[in-house]
């Protein structure tokens, strides 16, 4: 599939808890804009599958859920430093699920997003994620562009050691005026993480994360090309994914630190 390019996408250890509470200082700054929430039910037990052992899948109505998340990247750089030209706007694209961990007395610490794949249009952004957040960032060649009150995503990963291809054309957009989602709801349980897991060679890792509270809208999507959760080896139901849209959110990134067995 040839796309054109206008902007440079183990076994775990034993159970674990926390190496200090779900708080920091943050060492990174980023805007997340004209985001899509594109999240499909699965079974528990077939998520169960792709998911480490170590967290507890997190269910809503009785389901696992996968999300599709596209976006765009703005302003990113590291505390104390400013951004640096051609690695702070980007779009990227994050396949996920969410989970909580056993913390203390086998009870749960922290509940938050398990990453299976993060795309971007930056080469050196990706490379610095996966050797400073050990996240499963790895770059494709991504173009996102507004269409009215729309936006078009178009991105290919090639396959490579760490990862399959994988590709994405996708159409979205809001079809009301974006609110707080009320507790209890899908919207609030998709996007009310603080905190993101991870696992590099077979260490788990965690980092919390620090934003204002989300502002969603309803949101409608056409999806030509997907193929980023079958890359993951995760089938998605033939259903419609329930769809939300975010115009973002500024977003503080805390140190990631590995568990302590």
């Amino acid at each position: 599939m040839n796309l054109e390019i206008e902007s440079s996408m183990s076994a775990a250890p034993t159970s674990s808890t926390f190496a200090a509470p779900l708080q920091g200082t943050w060492i990174m700054f980023q805007k997340w804009r004209h985001l899509l929430f594109a999240s499909w039910p699965l079974a528990p037990d077939e998520m169960r599958r792709h998911v480490p052992a170590n967290f507890e899948l997190d269910t809503f109505d009785g389901k696992a859920w996968l999300s599709l998340v596209p976006m765009h990247m703005e302003d990113l750089h590291f505390r104390f430093f400013p951004p640096i030209p051609g690695t702070s706007d980007f779009p990227e694209i994050n396949v996920r699920t969410y989970v909580r961990v056993p913390g203390r007395n086998g009870k749960p610490d922290g509940r938050g997003v398990y990453f299976f794949s993060i795309d971007a249009s930056c080469w050196l952004g990706s490379l610095v994620a996966r050797w400073f957040f050990h996240t499963p960032y790895q770059y494709a060649h991504m173009r996102l562009t507004e269409r009215g009150t729309y936006h078009h995503m178009v991105a290919h990963r090639n396959a490579s050691r760490l990862a399959p291809a994988a590709d994405l054309v996708a159409t979205y957009g809001p079809t009301n005026e974006p609110s707080v989602p009320p507790d209890g709801t899908l919207a609030a349980f998709l996007v009310n993480r603080d905190t993101a897991f991870a696992v590099s060679h077979g260490v788990l890792y965690w980092g919390p994360i620090k934003h204002a509270p989300w502002k969603l809208a309803d949101a409608e999507a056409e999806f030509e090309v997907n193929t980023l959760a079958a890359a993951a080896g995760i089938t998605l139901p033939d259903v419609k994914p329930q769809l939300h849209y975010s115009r973002g959110t500024n977003t503080e990134l805390c140190f990631v630190e590995p568990f302590r067995a």
